[in-house]
């Protein structure tokens, strides 16, 4: 070839991959061999260099995606939107409700981000696909209470008697006690306290 290729300098021999293109890839410089997606590309993909193969979204995509680091494998998700979902970064599968819709839910698409009770769930509470957020109880007790599913959050009344004013649900503020107990008392959503 009337040339030293830099990797001769080094090994003392001309790699496989210098004899037809010319030049010594550099996963040749590491590893000694040709990985197969240099074949292809004519360049080493960053996944081969740590796992020593060439992960499926790549030969798509031309780049790793981030699940395929954690799990070595593309989830269903990714094959949809071609990105890594973040809640997938955390647990390392597709959360169900994502299975059902194909893609992100929709408070995600919101905020660019896995709501935190789907985090500790693994699953996507109804109250947070009503209103975008998780609504603080749910995040304690994994259901809606009552009230909430009423009003949206909670009254403020019940901070300091412990039942629910009917001025309270008009002014639509939060709940304390029903983070404690569990449930609105009956007898409290008919009781009008000045």
């Amino acid at each position: 070839m009337g040339r030293c290729l830099s990797a001769e300098v080094v090994t003392g021999r001309c790699l496989s991959s210098e004899v037809d293109t010319g030049r010594c890839l550099s996963a040749e410089v590491v590893t000694g061999r040709c990985l197969s997606a240099e074949v292809v590309t004519g360049r080493c993909l960053s996944a081969e260099v740590v796992t020593g193969r060439c992960l499926s979204a790549e030969v798509v995509t031309g780049r790793c995606l981030s699940a395929e680091v954690v799990t070595g494998q593309l989830s269903f998700a990714e094959v949809v939107t071609g990105r890594c979902l973040s809640a997938e970064v955390v647990i390392g599968r597709c959360l169900s409700a994502e299975v059902v819709i194909g893609g992100c839910l929709s408070a995600e698409v919101v905020t660019s981000c896995c709501l935190s009770a789907e985090v500790v769930t693994g699953r996507c509470l109804s109250a947070e696909v009503v209103t975008g957020r998780c609504l603080s109880a749910e995040v304690v007790t994994g259901r809606r209470l009552s009230a909430e599913v009423v009003i949206g959050r909670c009254l403020s009344a019940e901070v300091v008697t412990g039942l629910v004013q009917r001025l309270s649900l008009v002014e639509t503020n939060c709940l304390s006690a029903e983070v404690v107990i569990g449930c609105v008392l009956v007898q409290s959503l008919s009781l009008v306290v000045s």
